[in-house]
């Protein structure tokens, strides 16, 4: 039976009745599947570009710890530091009673002045120690400051303020059966000539002990009681030119006289004793140099 034109098609027919559409449809499909890719093609190949136009990603590293504790080296012996008020009007610190810990005297740094109280292990340091041997500051913020040994001052002196302008003062002090002394430093300085005596390369490698520095009765002389150890392998000379007291200037005073007489030889690992007369010098202090080893001497009266 035909329908008529008034009645309705039956239902599916359209899609029965439009093959095209199908086509059409399938075709759109497509189209979008290739679409899909070829953005993909081009997102991957335009990747480097892009990444080239962003700002890059920053790697912040994991922060490094402080050091924290600063510390005092001197020679093979390390020190923690604490800091300490500074005494008024130069005076001398006293013993804090913390025995192995180096007390830096606040606001110090020409020279930089520490104080060690007196223990076994701190009075040994005059023969532990000898000139050119390092002395290095480890400060908190981990950066350091290096110097060497220059000598040693027998005796503390009554007004730190009037030390030397320069380097590390390390002040060991008095205990009640043992006397002070003072450990100064300074800046790492390159072999130097003797005037009249013989080139040593630092460090000087001898001990000195103190046995007096007096001046005498009559105000005319001083006289120095040494003993030097020749530490190294070789023996030591001694020479004239090679003893001397230093002048403000900076210039030698010769000794009078030496006894025994100079030249000598000091042989490895021996010592020999010095009894040296100088024309007395004026002021609290003197600076007796041998060879290239300086140190501050404070002259007693008879």
């Amino acid at each position: 039976m035909t329908p008529s034109p008034d009645q309705p098609a039956p239902r599916g027919s359209l899609f029965r009745a439009s093959p095209f559409a199908k086509l059409l449809i399938i075709g759109l499909i497509v189209l979008a599947c290739l679409a899909v890719g070829l953005a993909g093609l081009f997102l991957a190949r335009s990747t480097p570009f892009l990444a080239a136009l962003l700002p890059p990603t920053q790697t912040v590293p994991p922060p490094t710890p402080p050091c924290v504790q600063p510390k005092l080296q001197l020679g093979p012996s390390t020190f923690p530091v604490e800091v300490e008020p500074r005494p008024a009007a130069g005076a001398l610190p006293a013993a804090a009673g913390k025995p192995g810990v180096a007390l830096w005297l606040d606001g110090t740094s020409a020279p930089y002045v520490f104080a060690l109280d007196p223990t076994t292990a701190t009075l040994a340091l005059t023969a532990s120690l000898a000139a050119g041997d390092p002395v290095n500051i480890l400060w908190g913020d981990c950066s350091r400051d290096e110097f060497q040994v220059s000598g040693f001052s027998a005796g503390l002196p009554a007004d730190i303020s009037r030390l030397d302008q320069s380097g590390v003062a390390v002040l060991v002090l008095a205990g009640q059966a043992s006397q002070g002394f003072v450990i100064r430093a300074g800046r790492p300085q390159p072999p130097t000539a003797t005037p009249g005596g013989t080139e040593e390369p630092t460090p000087l490698p001898v001990d000195i002990s103190f046995q007096h520095t007096t001046r005498s009765a009559d105000g005319k002389t001083l006289s120095v009681g040494i003993t030097v150890t020749n530490r190294g392998g070789t023996p030591l000379t001694l020479a004239p030119g090679d003893i001397a007291l230093v002048d403000d200037n900076g210039q030698d005073v010769a000794p009078a006289s030496v006894a025994p007489a100079l030249p000598l030889t000091i042989g490895a690992g021996a010592s020999q004793a010095l009894e040296i007369t100088f024309p007395n010098r004026t002021g609290a202090s003197v600076v007796l140099r041998l060879k290239s080893f300086t140190v501050e001497l404070y002259p007693t009266s008879p």
